[in-house]
C-alpha cells in the first residue's frame, strides 16, 4: 500500500490494498454497461449539458456539475483499484473520460463549471501520481498523459468564470427589483434564515437605488482586483495582490458591499491544483527519462528537448520548479508555495498554510 502523497496532510486518499481493490473492481462490474456508454460518449469532440441556460444560477443547473464531479470521483476510485493490479490501460481510459467531462464544465458560463474542472484536475493528478509511484505507466502512456495534462489552463478557466460572475451580478443589480434581490440568496453573502440575513433583506427592500449602484461598483471592482492577482500571459499568481483585493473590500461601508463575494479560497485552490498539474507533467518526463536511462536525471535541464519541448514553471515565483535527485530511484520536486519561501522541500502542513508543495514518492 502506498501512503498519502503529502505525509501529515490529509489531502489525498490512500491507495487501496489488493483485497480492497478487488472488492472495488467487483462492485464496478455492476455498472459496466453504463461506464462503457460513458467512455464512448466522451470520445465525441463536442458536448454540452442539456439544460436551460436562461436559469444559470438555479440549483437545478448546478446539480449537473455536482453529478459530473461525483462521476469523476468514481472513475478515480476505479483507476486506483485498477493500478493495484497493474491495469494501467483502464486507469488511462478513465483519465481520458474524466478530462472530457472537465472540458464540458470549463465552457459553462458560470464560476461553478471552471471550479469543477479545478477539482477534476486534482483527481487526475492523483491517479497519475499513483501510477508513477508504483511505475505502472508505459512510455506511450506517459507521453499521452504528458500531452493530456498540458491541456489544463486552470488560471484562464477560472478567470473566465469570474468574468461571468461579474456580468451576472452587475446585470442583477441593474435590472432586478429590490424584492427579487432581497429574497434570492444566491446574490447574498450571508446564510439564509439568520438574523443578519433578515436585517439585510429589510435594508435592501428599503434602500435608495443608488446604494445598489454602489454595490454594483464594489462587486465589479472586487472581481477586477481578484483577476489582477493572476498574470494569464506569464501564468503567474500573486498572493499579495489577492490579499490586497480582499482587504480593500473589507473596508467598504457594509450596505455598499452586501452583494460582493470573495474568491480567495477558489483562487488558492486553483493555483494549488494547477501546480499539481505542472508537477505531474514534469514527473511524467522524469519517468520517461528513468525508463530510457535507468535513473532519474541530475537536473531538469536534461529532460529538454528529448522528453519535453518546454517544462512548466512555478506559478508562484515564475521560476523553474525546484528539483533535487535523492538517488537513482527517488527525487523531490516542489513549488515554494504561498509564502514564497524556499523551505528546501519541507511540505506545507495545511492546504493554504506556509511550506513547500512537494511531489515525491514513498520509499518502498
Amino acid at each position: 500500500m502506498l501512503e498519502s502523497r503529502f505525509p501529515g496532510v490529509n489531502l489525498w486518499r490512500v491507495i487501496p490494498r489488493p483485497p480492497r481493490a478487488s472488492v472495488i473492481l467487483e462492485d464496478f462490474k455492476k455498472y459496466e454497461a453504463e461506464f462503457k456508454e460513458l467512455h464512448e460518449a466522451c470520445q465525441r469532440p463536442f458536448a454540452r449539458y442539456d439544460i436551460d441556460y436562461k436559469r444559470l444560477f438555479d440549483g437545478e443547473y448546478q446539480i449537473n456539475f455536482m453529478s459530473c464531479r461525483a462521476l469523476a470521483q468514481s472513475l478515480a476510485l476505479q483507476s486506483s483499484a485498477a493500478l493495484v493490479f497493474n491495469d494501467s490501460e483502464t486507469a488511462l481510459q478513465n483519465i481520458r473520460s474524466t478530462l472530457a467531462l472537465s472540458r464540458i464544465s470549463r465552457s459553462q458560463p458560470t464560476l461553478v463549471g471552471p471550479m469543477i474542472r479545478v477539482a477534476i484536475a486534482g483527481l487526475v493528478t492523483q491517479t497519475v501520481w499513483e501510477g508513477l509511484a508504483s511505475h505502472r505507466w508505459t512510455e506511450n502512456q506517459l507521453t499521452e498523459l504528458q500531452n493530456q495534462l498540458s491541456s489544463f489552463g486552470l488560471l484562464s478557466d477560472v478567470a473566465f468564470g469570474l468574468r461571468t460572475v461579474r456580468a451576472h451580478e452587475c446585470n442583477a443589480l441593474e435590472n432586478h427589483s429590490r424584492k427579487e434581490l432581497s429574497t434570492n440568496h444566491i446574490y447574498l453573502s450571508i446564510a439564509p434564515s439568520s438574523w443578519e440575513d433578515r436585517v439585510q433583506q429589510a435594508v435592501i427592500c428599503a434602500c435608495p437605488r443608488g446604494w445598489l449602484y454602489q454595490n454594483e461598483r464594489v462587486c465589479a471592482r472586487a472581481i477586477q482586483d481578484t483577476l489582477e492577482s493572476m498574470d494569464l500571459k506569464a501564468q503567474q499568481f500573486s498572493e499579495a495582490k489577492l490579499n490586497a483585493a480582499n482587504n480593500a473590500v473589507a473596508k467598504v461601508f457594509r450596505p455598499f458591499s452586501y452583494f460582493e463575494t470573495r474568491f480567495q479560497k477558489a483562487l488558492q485552490t486553483t493555483v494549488r491544483n494547477q501546480t499539481d498539474v505542472n508537477q505531474a507533467i514534469i514527473a511524467c518526463t522524469l519517468e520517461r527519462h528513468r525508463l530510457a536511462h535507468g535513473e532519474y536525471p541530475e537536473t531538469l535541464e536534461a529532460l529538454v528537448p528529448q522528453f519535453a519541448g518546454k517544462l512548466p514553471h512555478d506559478i508562484i515565483s515564475g521560476q523553474p520548479l525546484k528539483y533535487r535527485r535523492e538517488s537513482q530511484e527517488h527525487f523531490i520536486l516542489y513549488s515554494i508555495g504561498f509564502d514564497e519561501k524556499d523551505d528546501g522541500g519541507s511540505p506545507a502542513t495545511t492546504y493554504y498554510g506556509p511550506g513547500d508543495w512537494v511531489w515525491r514518492y514513498p520509499k518502498m
